[in-house]
């Protein structure tokens, strides 16, 4: 079992397997970009989450969200589901909005060196947006841990990110060249979204869907494209972070690049691939 440790994300973490990689920033931008992340999700999916639990929700079932955050979606799910428990968990103690719930609590857990939870705790674990987070080695531990802690017959829900732009014009495809370089460059997979539904499988999962969201950036895609691309203005400052740290590219020059990328965003048609992969612990 593992400790909980509490480290900043604008710290470059080690890439020894020890430690997850995360490094952007924990301040006022990305707890904005987060929720703005919330929300847009919440939209596209017209609801939290996709698994089709509803009536265990809604009977009363044990919960575990492995990088919540600030810990909307735990917050959003306790409320809609009051009798069911709920635990978020993130490497920082970034909690600013959350709200006194007898159904809810948050830890600072490192998710990246295993689970400090009991075998079959859980019902349902959640899990989003680690591309930048987890190398593949740490993906298939966090995997296998979920896996530990599920009840036999629990579900998996994984919503991940392909770090990698649809359809770019010049300058946006400039900067996903540049992210997928650093991305590289710290042991990570742009591209681990599209290789989960196997991973889980090797895991020893069934029932394992993988559904394709491709998300619009500007206006060509109406409303759910003005939020990406609101989201997009955050967080291309907090990845400069990374790629300026990995000696890609220079503050400068990414700026003049993402600020002309901005404005292309509604001279192309593009988009970001996201994964949603479901699975169940086979009951033995």
């Amino acid at each position: 079992m593992q400790s909980t440790t509490t480290t900043k994300k604008s710290e470059v973490l080690s890439s020894d397997g020890n430690d997850i990689h995360y490094i952007l920033p924990s301040n006022d931008s990305e707890t904005e970009r987060l929720r703005l992340n919330h929300s847009m999700w919440k939209y596209a999916l017209g609801g939290l989450q996709t698994a089709p639990l509803h009536e265990d929700l809604e009977r009363g079932i044990k919960v575990l969200d492995i990088g919540c955050g600030p810990g909307w979606w735990s917050v959003d799910m306790a409320k809609k589901y009051p009798k069911s428990q709920f635990i978020g968990i993130d490497i920082t103690a970034n909690f600013p909005l959350v709200e006194a719930h007898d159904n809810i609590s948050f830890q600072v857990i490192n998710a990246g060196t295993g689970l400090p939870f009991s075998d079959g705790e859980f019902d349902y674990v959640f899990q989003r947006f680690l591309v930048m987070g987890f190398s593949v080695d740490q993906y298939r531990l966090v995997i296998k841990e979920i896996n530990r802690v599920l009840k036999s017959g629990g579900t998996i829900e994984i919503l991940e990110m392909v770090s990698k732009y649809n359809d770019a014009g010049p300058w946006f495809q400039k900067i996903g060249n540049w992210i997928e370089k650093a991305l590289q460059l710290s042991g990570l997979d742009p591209t681990i979204a599209t290789k989960l539904a196997g991973m889980l499988q090797d895991a020893g999962f069934s029932h394992v869907t993988d559904r394709l969201r491709r998300i619009p950036i500007g206006s060509w895609g109406g409303s759910l494209g003005d939020m990406y691309l609101a989201i997009q203005k955050l967080a291309l400052p907090a990845v400069m972070t990374m790629v300026i740290h990995l000696g890609v590219t220079t503050k400068e020059a990414f700026r003049a690049v993402m600020s002309k990328a901005i404005e292309e965003s509604s001279e192309h048609n593009t988009s970001g691939d996201f994964h949603i992969v479901c699975a169940i612990k086979p009951i033995y």
